[in-house]
């Protein structure tokens, strides 16, 4: 018996001895001491920032080198471990402005090592990063769920702050781009992907959810002014069902297509406010005009939309928009309201010259059929059957013609509608034979120097 106790304490003296010698091997952490590379710490901790072994229960940010490894207790820990620069073994010093704090989910059992993704110039304050590899305790490398929190900055001078796997932003972050741009939300290898806000530097904001980088299907984009559309998008911009939210209240629900409004109704808050500007100059019925929407014309119409109101920038009417929109119908449907076929855009064109531009016969001609200014002139100078001339459209020329076009008229540059018809002849003869002037001669002599010279037979 008493051989058998003293076997006992022997087992119980020696199992001391080398506790004792393990724990002496221990890297002993204190605040604000560095670990030295490749040395084990023994830590534990239920919550919080890593503990400082379990002799001092003081919740400390341990600094750590590159190349540590880190073995856990048994337990679930979330540590913090602040990344410090290090000097590497050819004597070159790292360093940052910053430290780098990781977070992450520690499983018991695995070693946690500590390496460096980066690149540029660390020697000049460049750009780095800290990643940290799992490892079996079997020593081969394995995949566990180990999100890291990073601060990176680009070569072009993009900034990242948030979740990375790999060295690649994945999780939760924030970009800052250079021109001023920010994004902050999920991403995925790098790009927007999920729920998230982008910023512009111009004040426009997007919010929904984003594929690829930009929004795709449902979300917010919200002007600097006050204007916002809530609906579908493709690619960034609204693309299917949705509603724009002008800022005096106004609603207008209906379908869009790369941005532009193609079929809807509005909500007006006040009928009183029908003719009030909404955005980039457009009020509701110059809206309804652009997209060609004869229903929403006629509602509009009905409670009250001035059908002359311009656009408060380019000053093109309603009916100079249906013209140059192609909306044939609704521009006779506003000539037989008595909308005014003399108002002119920004650029003093009438509703017939972008009628003869566009080559719309049909409209040209319902205008002719009214009270219309033939011979106005645009900014410069140049009248509709310049505009037809230089069109080489005969059958207008003879239409503006008939309708009494002066032939003999001059534009800013001196010229007349003879004198640019030199290269067709059928216009030329056209116009020449309705020429009664006296400055027939001289146009004929301006034509002449202006025709090819003749080739002689050798």
């Amino acid at each position: 018996m008493i051989n058998k106790f003293k076997c006992y304490k022997i087992v119980i003296l020696l199992l001391i001895v080398n506790t004792l010698i393990s724990c002496s091997q221990k890297v002993l952490l204190y605040k604000g001491k560095t670990l030295q590379p490749d040395k084990i710490a023994i830590i534990s901790g239920d919550d919080g920032l890593l503990e400082v072994q379990e002799i001092d229960k003081k919740q400390q940010l341990i600094m750590l080198r590159p190349g540590v490894e880190i073995h856990l207790l048994p337990g679930f820990h979330r540590i913090k471990i602040n990344v410090r620069p290090f000097q590497d073994p050819t004597g070159r010093i790292i360093y940052s402005k910053h430290y780098k704090i990781i977070e992450f989910n520690a499983i018991a059992g695995y070693n946690y090592k500590i390496k460096y993704l980066g690149e540029g110039d660390w020697n000049n304050g460049g750009t780095w990063s800290a990643q940290l590899s799992c490892i079996c305790p079997n020593g081969s490398n394995c995949q566990k769920s180990v999100t890291a929190k990073s601060e990176i900055t680009y070569k072009d001078g993009t900034e990242y702050i948030g979740e990375t796997s790999n060295g690649i932003p994945n999780g939760y972050g924030k970009f800052i781009w250079p021109d001023g741009d920010k994004y902050e939300g999920h991403i995925k290898d790098g790009k927007s992907e999920g729920n998230g806000t982008y910023w512009k530097k111009n004040g426009i904001k997007f919010q929904g959810i984003f594929k690829n980088g930009q929004l795709n299907g449902d979300g917010i984009l919200i002007y600097p002014d006050g204007l916002s559309y809530e609906g579908n998008f493709k690619n960034g911009i609204p693309h299917g069902h949705g509603t724009m939210l002008y800022t005096n209240g106004t609603k207008f629900i209906g379908e869009f297509n790369n941005g532009g409004k193609i079929k809807g109704k509005f909500n007006l808050p006040d009928k009183t406010n029908v003719n009030d500007y909404l955005k980039d100059g457009f009020t509701a019925f110059l809206i309804a005009c652009y997209m060609g929407d004869i229903k929403l014309v006629e509602e509009l119409i009905n409670i009250g939309a001035d059908i002359n109101i311009p656009n408060k920038i380019d000053k093109y009417s309603p009916l100079s928009r249906c013209i140059g929109n192609d909306h044939t119908d609704i521009a006779k449907f506003l000539i037989k309201k008595g909308a005014n076929i003399n108002q002119r855009t920004k650029e003093q064109e009438t509703p017939l010259m972008i009628a003869v531009r566009k080559k719309n016969y049909e409209v040209a001609k319902a205008i002719l059929d009214t009270n219309v200014d033939i011979n106005a002139k645009r900014k410069d100078g140049n009248t509709a059957l310049f505009l037809a001339v230089l069109n080489k459209d005969k059958d207008m020329v003879v239409l503006l013609i008939k309708n009494g076009a002066d032939v003999t008229i001059r534009n800013n540059f001196g010229k007349s509608p003879l004198s640019i018809a030199t290269d067709n002849t059928e216009i030329f003869q056209l116009i020449h034979s309705n020429d009664g002037s006296v400055s027939l001669l001289e146009d004929l002599k301006k034509a002449i120097k202006l025709l090819p010279p003749i080739k002689k037979d050798k």
